[in-house]
């Protein structure tokens, strides 16, 4: 029985560790980082919003996530966790335009799907 429970615990810890995070973006369509509206962080512990305006920042909202740094022209980001090395992400599919929403307020709405990606940068 104590096998099994430390089997289950350290699968458990794994699975945690090594789920990706993302990110969902909502602009104004021009898709150059400048006019973003809102965004929702998904993780493991839960979709938390952020502002991921160009260059680096703190993103207090978000539980131990100690800097974003946001690379528009390269469509790329990177990001610390405390106790993790850097972590990447890359922009991929963008949807829209679209009416305004929950992620943007502007008569047109674009939102970019943000993955986790391994760090090349």
């Amino acid at each position: 029985m104590r096998f099994t429970i430390a089997i289950l615990t350290v699968l458990t810890a794994l699975t945690t560790s090594v789920m990706a995070d993302s990110m969902s973006v909502g602009d104004d369509c021009a898709q150059d980082g400048q006019n973003i509206f809102l965004s929702d962080w998904n993780s493991a512990y839960g979709r938390y919003n952020v502002f991921p305006r160009a260059g680096c920042q703190d993103p207090s909202d978000v539980p131990d996530l100690t800097e974003l740094c946001m690379d528009w022209p390269n469509n790329r980001a990177h990001f610390f966790f405390v106790g993790q090395s850097k972590r990447c992400m890359v922009k991929g599919d963008v949807q829209g335009p679209f009416i305004p929403g929950p992620l943007c307020t502007a008569s047109w709405c674009c939102v970019s799907a943000w993955n986790e990606v391994p760090c090349t940068w």
